[in-house]
């Protein structure tokens, strides 16, 4: 691993992180949750929980690991995952276990192009369940894992240039900034080592496809489609639709939950056909062969590529890249004493794809916008916060019967 510090050989890594472990044998078959830090040591973090028989959770830094504290940490009995994440399920986060077929299995890592002598680019933040499962294969897979401290066009460039990554992941709000602040060119110059650049989490515009086919070519860009309960699939270039990758199986389902025919646009569902399988806590183990999904639609085509049509999914909102719980955030604002009642929403947005205005209606003549963006800051995750909060403070009863009598 490359990170600020330095590199970090494969040894190095077991060797701290088999030291850290002998401290953490309390652990062993319960979630340990870790906050999430684009470093090295976070990833020893992780390898000593998986060696002390534990149960990594990456949590950001704000927001949605308060509500963790309060989640079910120890999965039923029968019940072997290697990793949870923070799920949504109806607007609320909840607790995703993965258990089955392990990481250090090279299925997925190969399908998605790595190579065991490959360099992996990561930057955007490790809590997120696609970047932490890349960074996790792509050093199982023996290959070499550089993360990016923080996502800027410049830094990205910088980190790429010196590192000549040869598979990079990033998302569409990220593709956008890179094109916008440091243009086509610095961008292709960086990335000329890379054999494939995957990108995901949100539909990319076509207007940003373009300019990716034009930098890239179409053999070098693929767009993963996926979630944390389900591998998806792959769209190479400029395919139309993407293919399920090996192991993995996609249908459509109508209203009815029955499969529909090809061409028939429905909600999206999902399998594994190698035991690889995810589930929400404190729910047992799903049956095996048991189909998932999060409420995405699409359809299927005659050839078995998967078109997806929306993934507006309610109570959800995908925030440059992540996946954020609307009733989350309407807890957090509702429980200020000084909100007698609030909304939250999400409006499209050019660059993020999705941002969140809330309406908030108070009584409190001190209450101000600035305290409350403040408030936000200190309880949710970047993309959990609205960028705009309207303040609605009613007449009092007397003033509006005042205005009347005039």
């Amino acid at each position: 691993m490359i990170d600020s510090a330095g590199p970090l050989t494969f040894n190095e890594l077991h060797q701290r992180a088999r030291d850290r472990s002998r401290n953490l044998d309390h652990c062993c078959r319960r979630l340990r949750p870790l906050t999430a830090r684009s470093d090295a040591d976070f990833l020893v973090d992780v390898f000593a929980t998986w060696l002390a028989g534990g149960i990594p959770l990456p949590l950001p830094a704000h927001g949605a690991s308060e509500l963790a504290r309060t989640l079910p940490r120890t999965p039923g009995a029968g019940c072997e995952p290697w990793k949870a994440v923070l799920g949504i399920d109806e607007g609320r986060y909840r607790l995703l276990v993965t258990h089955g077929e392990p990481p250090s299995v090279p299925r997925k890592a190969l399908a998605l192009g790595m190579r065991p002598d490959g360099c992996a680019l990561i930057s955007s933040p490790l809590h997120l369940n696609g970047p932490f499962e890349f960074a996790v294969r792509q050093i199982l897979l023996g290959g070499t894992v550089v993360i990016c401290p923080v996502f800027t066009p410049e830094v990205w460039a910088t980190y790429a240039d010196r590192h000549r990554p040869s598979w990079i992941f990033l998302v569409p709000t990220q593709l956008r900034r890179l094109f916008d602040d440091v243009g086509e060119t610095v961008v292709a110059q960086a990335a000329a080592s890379v054999d494939r650049l995957v990108y995901s989490s949100q539909p990319c515009p076509p207007d940003l496809r373009a300019r990716l086919l034009a930098v890239f070519g179409a053999e070098r860009i693929a767009e993963y489609y996926g979630s944390a309960g389900y591998d998806g699939t792959l769209r190479i270039g400029d395919a139309a639709g993407g293919v399920p990758i090996n192991g993995a199986e996609i249908r459509i389902c109508g209203p009815d939950g029955a499969p529909a025919p090809a061409g028939t646009v429905g909600t999206v569902e999902a399998r594994s056909g190698v035991g690889l399988a995810s589930h929400f806590l404190p729910e047992g183990c799903p049956p095996p062969g048991a189909w998932h999904t999060v409420g995405d639609q699409g359809h299927v085509d005659s050839t078995g590529r998967l078109h997806l049509a929306s993934v507006a999914v309610s109570g959800r909102a995908i925030v440059g890249g992540v996946n954020v719980a609307l009733e989350h955030v309407h807890a957090v604002l509702a429980a200020h004493p000084a909100i007698d009642y609030c909304t939250v929403s999400a409006v499209p947005d050019t660059v993020y794809g999705h941002r969140l205005i809330s309406e908030v209606q108070t009584r409190a003549p001190t209450l101000t916008t600035e305290k409350l963006h403040a408030y936000c800051a200190a309880r949710l995750a970047a993309p959990e916060r609205p960028v705009r909060l309207d303040l609605i403070r009613p007449s009092p009863p007397e003033a509006t019967a005042h205005a009347v009598d005039l």
